[in-house]
């Protein structure tokens, strides 16, 4: 049998007697109409649960309200929108650098994007064919004015329109089969090094796996401030901004959103990371205001920050990108 359907009314009256959770009057009406039972209720309850019965019933912190619900819910939009601004940003200068190295290298455009020999030679070349490939795919379905343009008037598309048109996990295929002295230049360029100076190819895909993952689903309208990858976590970025917390040198942890907001102090320059971190202490501030202070703890510790302490170091960290010597 499916669930049973029931009235505003009756959803009010049924959280009120059986979640013990504060619901009544229009305005709380109003909220649970604008966001439904389940997006806000369901989808944000984990906060403000306090403990689990044997059959599985919820029993939820004391005074806990409908507008708790909702301040968490609307702190989760608002962060989504903020990570999404920045991550877009990130993503597009990433792709805009790499095209440019990448025909820099290869003879200032002449070798074409589609010529394996483009590529790492030291790459299997089954595996530059099959990525190739995949490009041309998504060119061919792409429908953008401006990639109908180029095929009508030049009859290809150059890397620079190229790299624009790729789904963000094609163009890591993509950055992942470029030659060393691409991969080196853009590497240098953020300062994505290994402790021995030299760049650090892995640590760079694993970053951009991560933003891509975070941007769907910030862009999928998901709950994003619990998301989190089992056994993800890379250390090196930790070592390198937040040097003074050793509780988050782990070899084995899940990547959070700490781990993609320590990401974009690579890429993004000290104002505009200052303006990053200052939007999220300031949701994160507004948040610890309006819910318990428990269920504020619990929202912190999914997003992987131990203490707002931390991003007032990130805060004053200082990252100076040389875009003039690239």
């Amino acid at each position: 049998m499916g669930k049973e359907f029931k009235t505003y009314n009756c959803q009010m009256r049924f959280l009120r007697d059986e979640k013990k959770i504060g619901c009544k009057g229009s305005e709380d009406k109003t909220i649970l109409i604008r966001n439904g039972f389940f997006n806000l209720i369901n989808g944000y309850k984990e906060p403000f649960i306090h403990t689990v019965e044997k059959d599985g019933k919820h029993n939820y912190i004391g005074r806990s309200c409908i507008t708790h619900f909702e301040s968490v819910k609307r702190f989760d939009v608002d962060l989504r929108m903020h990570l999404m601004k920045y991550i877009v940003q990130v993503e597009e200068e990433i792709r805009t650098v790499t095209g440019y190295k990448f025909d820099y290298i290869n003879n200032l455009g002449k070798t074409t994007w589609y010529d394996v020999t483009s590529y790492n030679s030291n790459i299997d070349v089954q595996k530059r064919i099959r990525v190739i490939s995949k490009c041309f795919n998504e060119i061919d379905r792409s429908r953008q004015k401006y990639i109908e343009h180029y095929l009508t008037k030049h009859k290809e598309i150059p890397t620079w329109i190229f790299v624009k048109t790729l789904n963000f996990s094609t163009f890591i295929e993509f950055f992942d089969i470029c030659k060393p002295e691409v991969k080196n230049s853009v590497c240098e360029l953020y300062g994505v090094l290994r402790e021995d100076g030299k760049p650090d190819y892995n640590l760079m895909k694993s970053m951009m796996h991560w933003m891509r993952k975070i941007r769907n689903s910030c862009a999928h309208n998901e709950r994003i401030y619990g998301i989190k990858k089992e056994d993800g976590r890379v250390i090196r970025p930790f070592k390198v901004f937040l040097p003074t917390r050793k509780n988050y040198i782990t070899k084995h942890y899940s990547q959070r959103l700490i781990d993609v907001i320590l990401y974009l102090r690579y890429f993004l320059p000290d104002t505009e990371y200052i303006a990053f971190i200052e939007d999220v202490e300031r949701l994160l501030i507004t948040l610890r205001e309006k819910i318990n202070g428990n269920a504020f703890d619990k929202v912190r510790a999914e997003m992987g920050i131990r203490s707002l302490d931390d991003l007032e170091i990130l805060k004053n960290s200082s990252k100076d990108i040389k875009f003039n010597k690239f």
